[in-house]
């Protein structure tokens, strides 16, 4: 996991389109715009080449999004980005992480690989008891300007504690 948070911390540092970057200079295969659980990743790391594209299945007939039909071990990462560019408040940003967290861990394929959330926030925003509360020490940031983009991880996505919020709602 220290590899790829070191991939995406050069793929923040030194490009706008994180996941181009990723593509082009990685030692892992990225995969951009991931569609899982009525929303889009920024990206999925695999473990080994895709030989063919993914197939997506119909899972019901009412529902918008599709069911992967291929073998999911090959996924090591589900990276998810999330931007603010306004001040906003701790509870609306830690609100949008866990709608992110409990639809990813709606796909049982995501809950055994490894979390991670790129997030972009101006440097008056206040976020590190909500990133300590999910993943402890893991997380790093970089400073951009007057904006600051901070990197959390976990090695599995079940590992993460949602039962409580760290801001109240």
């Amino acid at each position: 996991m220290q590899k790829i948070i070191r991939e995406i911390h050069n793929a923040e540092q030194n490009s706008r389109k994180t996941v181009e970057f990723l593509q082009k200079n990685s030692s892992f295969t990225w995969i951009g715009e991931y569609p899982a659980a009525l929303q889009t990743s920024c990206c999925i790391c695999l473990k080994q080449l895709q030989a063919d594209n993914y197939t997506f299945l119909e899972k019901f007939e009412p529902e918008s999004w599709k069911k992967i039909q291929d073998e999911t071990f090959n996924m090591k990462v589900f990276v998810q980005s999330s931007k603010f560019k306004d001040s906003t408040s701790s509870v609306k940003i830690e609100t949008h992480l866990r709608e992110i967290m409990q639809n990813a861990k709606a796909v049982p394929a995501f809950k055994a690989i490894g979390f991670v959330w790129i997030v972009t926030l101006p440097k008056d925003t206040k976020v590190t008891d909500i990133l300590e509360y999910y993943f402890g020490d893991n997380h790093i940031f970089i400073e951009k300007g007057r904006k600051v983009t901070y990197i959390a991880w976990d090695e599995r996505l079940a590992n993460i504690n949602m039962r409580d919020f760290v801001n109240t709602p």
